[in-house]
Order: C-alpha cells, then sequence, then structure tokens
C-alpha cells in the first residue's frame, strides 16, 4: 500500500525503488534505491543522516498519476511502447551491474577468497545444496612447519596456495585460514572424488618444495550438510 503527503507526493523509504530511477549527482547507477535517486529528497534540506523516509518529486509517481498516465500512453501508442523503453533501460543498467560484480580477467582455478566471504559462500552453498541436492565436500589442508623460520613459512604457504588454485576447477572455492590452514569447497563433487583432488594437491606440493622432509601436509574431508 502506498503512502502520500499532503500534496499527493509519493512517501518512500531510503530502499525503496521503483523504475523511475534516475541517479543523483554523483549517486551511485548501480545501486537503484531511492535513496540515491534525485527524484527523492533525502539529501535536499537534510540536516542529519538517519532519516529514513522521504517524498518523491517524480511527476507521475504522484497520486493519482500513475495509473492514468499509463492507461493514457498505452492507449494512445496502441501498446507497450513505454513499457518496452523501461525494459530496455533495465536491462542497460543490468548490464551495468553484471559488469560491475564480474570477475576482472579470467584467471583459472580456484576462486580465492578471505575468511569472511567464504563463510558466507559456505552458508548460500548450504542453502543451495537443501534445495538442488547437490553433492559438495570441504576439504581441510594442514601445514604443519618443524623448526621452520618465518620468512619461509610465509613462502611455504604461498606455494601451497598456488598448488591449490591450480588443482581446482574454476567453480571450486579456496580460503587461507590461518598460518597452516586451508579450506577447500568442491562443487559437484562427492568423497571419492574429493580424496582423489585432496591426493593430487598433496602429490603436487611435495614437488614443489625441496625441503619436504621439513614439512607435514594432511588433510580431511567431509561432506557439507553431512
Amino acid at each position: 500500500m502506498h503512502r502520500y503527503d499532503k500534496d499527493g507526493y509519493l512517501i518512500v523509504g531510503e530502499r525503496d525503488c521503483c523504475e523511475r530511477f534516475e541517479p543523483e549527482e554523483n549517486g551511485l547507477l548501480c545501486l537503484r534505491e531511492c535513496w540515491h535517486c534525485k527524484w527523492a529528497d533525502f539529501h535536499k534540506n537534510v540536516s542529519g543522516t538517519n532519516v529514513k523516509v522521504s517524498i518523491c518529486r517524480y511527476e507521475r509517481n504522484r497520486k493519482g498519476e500513475t495509473g492514468k498516465n499509463c492507461r493514457s500512453d498505452s492507449s494512445e501508442f496502441g501498446g507497450d511502447i513505454e513499457n518496452s523503453d523501461l525494459s530496455n533501460e533495465t536491462d542497460v543498467v543490468l548490464r551495468r551491474v553484471i559488469n560491475a560484480l564480474s570477475e576482472n580477467g579470467t584467471e583459472n582455478g580456484a576462486y580465492r577468497v578471505d575468511t569472511g566471504s567464504f563463510q558466507d559462500i559456505f552458508r548460500f552453498v548450504s542453502r543451495v545444496m537443501e534445495r538442488t541436492g547437490i553433492n559438495v565436500q570441504i576439504i581441510l589442508l594442514n601445514l604443519e612447519h618443524k623448526k621452520i623460520k618465518d620468512e619461509n613459512k610465509e613462502e611455504y604457504a604461498a606455494k601451497l596456495a598456488e598448488v591449490i588454485s591450480g588443482s581446482l576447477r574454476r567453480g571450486d572455492v579456496s580460503n587461507h585460514l590461518s598460518e597452516s590452514q586451508f579450506a577447500i569447497l568442491l562443487m559437484g563433487s562427492d568423497i571419492d572424488n574429493g580424496e582423489k583432488v585432496a591426493e593430487r594437491i598433496v602429490n603436487e606440493f611435495k614437488k614443489t618444495v625441496p625441503n619436504i622432509h621439513e614439512l607435514s601436509l594432511t588433510y580431511s574431508i567431509e561432506s557439507v550438510g553431512a
């Protein structure tokens, strides 16, 4: 249910949105919310930053105007010209959003993320599994050091990160949990395949590290949601 002020202007919330969106000066085009729209009064004569509602100054959003104008446009031009224009505009904006969200480049191997992002992805994947029933494995790799200097620890961890990324697909996710631990999400994989991937990582790492006798790389694997 829409609300209007005494002059018939639409009352909007900061996160409301509609097809009339136009970014304010220096506003964010990809965030199509009233807070960033030039037609709203959020940033006009506002003394504080905690304003939650404002009014929309777009005339066709005024009370009694939106429906009337939509009907007259449709009947006058014999169809969905306005809707078509709005659809084209929305498609352009959507493409810009997709481009802004997409990765730069086409790096092969696993998608490396920080711990916070890995946690979010894990939770999202768990929800997807409930609906789709896909198999997802989580692998925990533990790199133990024996009397190794701190600067060498970082070097070995970096090498392991490279091996992990090169041993996985673009659809898998990896994270450097701590100094000695890495976590991996294998999408669409069962336990057997997960074991093979983990063994491949261990073997490839041994090939890249000259002093492997000073290190111990072990792993554990489990199905997500098990």
